[in-house]
């Protein structure tokens, strides 16, 4: 489902003669369990950081009584590691989150349409049909994929985590004329990094 805001943005985007063939927001489906499943493992590492403190200074015949200092502190160490990169990663994939529900792709007749709203409005990020070279997917699961764009002599980063890969590409290729895997074949020494 569109965002509506992003959609009228879109809309006003769009010039004479264009026309939207396809658009879509990225999912973020596989990433949100990504971040659950990493703010549950901060969460056992914060308990357990916790706990190990607490009963070390109130029981006296904690299992860990019998440790010297040097396992406690490694013990200790790892817990609080573990709540910390825990938490820093799941905050860090909320933020991926939130700037993929301010995101929308699109393929027009002229171009291929990146839309981000921002503070100070829309900003657009263009690959234009003439000085579009090649593309190059990467699958992420069975439908949900990623593009690479080969751009004015760069590549750069296209669609991230849209569903229905295969058939945007198949679009893609069909709409700007290229095949796949071309640009790649005339130039080996050309690797996917993105700029």
């Amino acid at each position: 489902m569109r965002n509506p805001k992003l959609q009228a943005m879109l809309d006003q985007e769009l010039g004479e003669g264009e026309n939207l063939l396809w658009a879509d927001q990225p999912t973020h489906n596989n990433i949100k369990e990504m971040a659950l499943v990493l703010f549950c493992g901060a969460v056992v590492g914060a308990i357990g950081f916790g706990f190990l403190i607490t009963n070390n200074l109130l029981l006296d015949h904690a299992p860990w009584q019998n440790w010297n200092w040097q396992t406690r502190l490694e013990f200790g160490i790892s817990l609080a590691a573990l709540a910390f990169v825990g938490l820093f990663s799941a905050i860090l994939l909320y933020f991926v989150v939130r700037n993929h529900r301010l995101t929308i792709y699109a393929v027009t007749n002229k171009r291929l349409l990146t839309l981000i709203a921002g503070r100070r409005g829309p900003e657009v990020l263009s690959c234009w049909q003439n000085k579009l070279e090649g593309i190059r997917k990467h699958e992420t699961s069975q439908d949900t994929g990623s593009f690479g764009v080969y751009y004015e002599g760069t590549w750069r980063r296209g669609f991230e985590h849209i569903r229905h890969a295969p058939q945007v590409e198949q679009l893609i290729l069909a709409t700007f004329k290229l095949e796949p895997n071309l640009y790649e074949a005339r130039h080996p020494e050309h690797h996917l990094e993105y700029h």
